[in-house]
């Protein structure tokens, strides 16, 4: 037995999704062709040319004279006069969030990062915290300190230990000091600086870093 089939009249039009003849190019609709390339086009601009470009651009924020640099609640530093300010705000800022815990500068390949935190007890035992970490990071490979550590005092009284290290690729400082509790809502913290640069990059900057490290002081000292 044959199955009855329903056929459709044929009404004369052109079959569903027909395109005519003049709006076709190389057989593709040029209607929908040119906001396609204009997608497209778009597309390779903010994926490839934009971060190309912005990769480009250098850094440009650079220490002028007078220039004081807030590290956590209490403590501000001097950095040196052209060094590049990557990270954290100045004195004369108004941040809506109050001072940055941490603050990063570069110059010449070094890079100084400048981190207010709390008391770990002893200097010494944060001083080794934070070379064990270099240590077993992958800049830190072949790690030697370069002598035992240097006891210090900072412009506004804030005492610390620094200690000097090489490794395969890498020089670097680091430096530890303590701060004490200003007021009631501030507990007694430390301030940790760490400059580091490629090969014996630091020789050169090693001046700036140490003395951005003795201009430690609290606001209280200011």
């Amino acid at each position: 037995m044959t199955s009855a089939r329903t056929v459709l009249p044929d009404d004369g039009g052109p079959p569903s999704g027909w395109v005519p003849v003049e709006s076709r190019w190389l057989g593709l609709d040029r209607r929908t062709l040119v906001p396609g390339i204009v997608v497209a086009v778009v597309g390779i601009i903010m994926s490839g040319v934009l971060p190309s470009v912005s990769g480009a651009i250098a850094w440009s924020d650079p220490i002028a004279p007078g220039d004081r640099v807030p590290v956590g609640p209490s403590v501000v530093v001097a950095p040196p006069v052209g060094w590049q300010l990557t990270s954290g705000t100045r004195s004369t800022d108004d941040p809506v969030t109050g001072p940055a815990a941490r603050a990063e500068l570069t110059d010449g390949g070094v890079t100084m990062e400048l981190d207010a935190e709390a008391s770990a007890g002893e200097l010494g035992t944060t001083l080794e915290a934070v070379t064990d970490d270099i240590r077993a990071s992958a800049d830190g490979a072949g790690y030697v300190p370069s002598g035992d550590p240097v006891r210090l005092s900072s412009s506004g009284g804030l005492s610390g230990v620094v200690q000097r290290w090489t490794s395969t690729t890498e020089s670097g400082i680091v430096a530890v000091l303590a701060v004490p509790a200003t007021g009631g809502d501030t507990a007694p913290g430390v301030l940790v600086v760490q400059a580091s640069g490629p090969g014996t990059a630091l020789d050169a900057v090693v001046g700036d870093v140490d003395a951005t490290i003795r201009s430690a002081t609290t606001d209280s000292a200011r």
